[in-house]
C-alpha cells in the first residue's frame, strides 16, 4: 500500500507568486500611497487660517496695502507728491487708519527736509481713498501745530490723534472730519507725553500712552545692553470721549493699545529689553492680563476678533555699533495656537486691519 504523495498544487503556486510580488512591490507602493493620502489630507483639511480683508500698514517711508493672506502687495504712496503740493521733498507716511467703511485711509505724513507747505513746516494728516487716490490735506496742516497718530471714530464723524503743542507737551485732541476747515477743532485732555490715541469700538471711550518721565519711574538699561540711555515707561490708560474719568490700565512699560471689536480686551505691546516683552491681550477692567508673542510691536485686531496682526521684531546684535532689527508682518491667532508671517521687509510696521462695513 502506498502513501499519498503532498505534491505542490498549480493554487499553491499562484499563491506563493502572489506574495512573493507583494513583498517585491510594497517598498516601491508605499511611499505613493503615503504621499497620495498627504495629499488627500491636505486638500480636505480645513485650513489654519481663514484671514480676509486687507492690511494696511507703513513699508517705511510711504504706505502699501497687502492681503490678509499675504497676497498682492500694493504701494499706495510714494516720494514725490505734486498733488500734495510738495512735488521734490523727501516724506515719511506712518500711523495709517481707516474710516469705517474701509473707503478712506487717514495718515500722518512728515516732511524729511527743511522744506515748507503753505508757508508751515509741518506733520500734517493726509486724507486719500483706498487706492492712493484723491490724496488730500486736512486743514491742520495749515495751523503751527504738529498733528500725529490719527485714529478714525468707528461712527465715521471725527478724528482723534496727537496735536504736539511743545517739545515736551503733547496733548490729545479731535476733530470733525466733515469740517475741512478745522472749525470742529476740541482738545478732548492736555498733559504732558501722550500718545497713540485710539477710539473704542463704540467711540464711547479712548485709550491712549502716557509716559511718566519722573526721576523715580527711570528704567536703567540693562547690563550688556547696546542702549546707553535707558527709558521713561510708558503705560496704556483709559478716558471717556469727553475728556473724565481716566485710569491707568497697565503697571509696566507698555504701548500701542488696540481694543478688541467687542470692547472687552485690549492688546498692547511691551517693549522686550525695558518690559515684559511681546504682544499681550488684558481685559478692559484690567483683569486677564495674558502674553500672547515673545516679541512683536503694533497689534491690531481682525474684524471678527479671531486673529491680531502685528509687526514682528528682533533684534540681531551681530550687526554693531546698533543692533539691526529684522521685521514683518505676522498674523496670530487671538488665542495664540497658531502663526503665519504676511510679509518680511525690515521695513514693514504699523499695520491696520480693514473694516467691514
Amino acid at each position: 500500500m502506498s502513501l499519498p504523495l503532498n505534491l505542490p498544487t498549480a493554487t499553491s503556486h499562484r499563491k506563493k507568486r502572489r506574495w512573493l510580488i507583494f513583498f517585491i512591490l510594497l517598498p516601491i507602493l508605499s511611499p505613493i500611497v503615503a504621499c497620495a493620502l498627504w495629499w488627500v489630507w491636505a486638500v480636505y483639511q480645513p485650513p489654519a487660517f481663514q484671514v480676509t480683508g486687507k492690511i494696511l500698514y507703513e513699508c517705511y517711508p510711504e504706505l502699501c496695502v497687502v492681503n490678509a493672506d499675504g497676497s498682492e502687495k500694493t504701494q499706495l504712496t510714494f516720494q514725490s507728491t505734486p498733488e500734495a503740493g510738495h512735488e521734490n521733498d523727501e516724506t515719511i507716511d506712518s500711523e495709517p487708519s481707516w474710516s469705517p467703511d474701509g473707503k478712506k485711509i487717514i495718515f500722518s505724513r512728515t516732511l524729511r527736509s527743511n522744506a515748507t507747505f503753505a508757508g508751515y513746516q509741518y506733520v500734517g494728516l493726509f486724507i486719500m481713498n483706498s487706492d492712493g487716490s484723491h490724496l488730500t490735506v486736512t486743514a491742520l496742516v495749515k495751523k503751527p501745530i504738529v498733528a500725529t497718530n490719527p485714529s478714525w471714530s468707528h461712527d465715521g464723524k471725527k478724528i482723534v490723534f496727537v496735536n504736539k503743542l511743545s517739545s515736551d507737551h503733547e496733548a490729545l485732541a479731535s476733530i470733525n472730519v466733515d469740517n475741512v476747515d478745522g472749525s470742529g477743532f476740541n482738545t478732548i485732555i492736555s498733559s504732558e507725553n501722550l500718545d497713540q490715541p485710539r477710539w473704542s469700538p463704540d467711540d464711547a471711550r479712548i485709550a491712549f500712552i502716557m509716559t511718566d518721565t519722573s526721576d523715580d519711574a527711570y528704567i536703567p538699561p540693562p547690563p550688556n545692553s547696546w542702549d546707553m540711555d535707558g527709558r521713561s515707561p510708558s503705560y496704556i490708560y483709559i478716558v471717556d470721549a469727553n475728556g473724565l474719568n481716566r485710569r491707568r490700565l497697565t503697571e509696566f512699560n507698555s504701548s500701542s493699545p488696540a481694543w478688541s471689536p467687542d470692547g472687552k480686551k485690549i492688546a498692547f505691546t511691551s517693549p522686550s529689553i525695558y518690559g515684559k516683552g511681546g504682544i499681550w491681550i488684558i481685559n478692559t477692567d484690567g483683569s486677564d492680563l495674558r502674553q500672547l508673542t515673545d516679541s512683536g510691536v503694533a497689534p491690531v485686531w481682525s474684524p471678527d476678533g479671531q486673529y491680531i496682526a502685528y509687526a514682528y521684531t528682533h533684534i540681531n546684535l551681530l550687526c554693531p555699533p546698533i543692533p539691526c532689527r529684522t521685521a514683518g508682518l505676522r498674523i496670530i491667532k487671538s488665542d495664540g495656537s497658531k502663526e503665519i508671517q504676511i510679509t518680511k521687509d525690515d521695513i514693514d510696521f504699523s499695520p491696520a486691519w480693514q473694516p467691514i462695513p
